[in-house]
């Protein structure tokens, strides 16, 4: 699938909506369409700590979910 994204100098614009939800021990992140509402499978997904160096990555799956 085609992502479309248009580059504003500091912030993004796509059709990849984000929803995270941090649990004591892991995050689930959640992908859909703002478009359509449909899962958006095979985004990757990074996490970054207070020295924006890489901490965890992951892709989300067929149903737009990633478990961190």
């Amino acid at each position: 699938a085609e992502v479309k994204v248009l580059c504003f100098d500091e912030f993004f614009v796509s059709d990849i909506g984000v929803h995270v939800r941090r649990y004591a021990n892991r995050t689930l992140v959640v992908t859909t369409s703002l478009e359509t509402g449909a899962a958006k499978p095979s985004v990757a997904i990074e996490f970054r700590d207070g020295r924006n160096a890489v901490a965890a990555t992951a892709e989300t799956d067929h149903e737009g979910l990633a478990l961190i």
